[in-house]
């Protein structure tokens, strides 16, 4: 998790930053027009609420399938550092959740306003993970769930 976390930093630090020329206008066309003539970069457009939506939705599905497999299977949390907070119930684990995926949609609303066109790596990369987890816990209860109804065939 921390490479994961260092790769996104050192992306972000290491995207070009070009100033814009232009050698046939006038130098006259060239001085900053004043804050009414620029026009206002939108952050928030179609792209960045399709991939907001995803990220919140596959941490949905992370945090929903960890409960449902703790709470009814008898599954545990599997990462040592949100076991504390899973345990606390599941508004801890939304807030926390939210909280961090939030501050990764915040970052790329910076890195999009300022013109990076690589702003939607770190919110889909974290996708990838809610995802990832979300499926893994899902074949977890699953398989206890398996389990279960072998045992309780046995027991008949």
């Amino acid at each position: 998790m921390k490479i994961l976390a260092l790769a996104m930093v050192l992306l972000f630090y290491s995207s070009p930053i070009f100033a814009q020329t232009w050698n046939d206008m006038p130098v006259k066309e060239l001085a900053p027009a004043s804050n009414d003539q620029r026009p206002k970069k939108k952050v928030i457009d179609k792209k960045f609420l399709f991939v907001a939506g995803l990220l919140i939705s596959s941490q949905i599905l992370d945090t929903e399938t960890t409960h449902i497999g703790i709470n009814d299977y008898g599954l545990r949390e599997g990462n040592p550092r949100m076991a504390p907070v899973v345990n606390r119930g599941r508004l801890a684990s939304y807030s926390v959740s939210l909280g961090i995926d939030t501050g990764i949609l915040i970052l790329s609303g910076f890195a999009k306003k300022q013109g990076s066109q690589y702003w939607w790596i770190p919110p889909i990369a974290h996708t990838g993970v809610h995802f990832y987890y979300g499926r893994k816990n899902w074949k977890l209860i699953v398989n206890a769930r398996e389990l279960r109804q072998r045992k309780n065939m046995k027991s008949k």
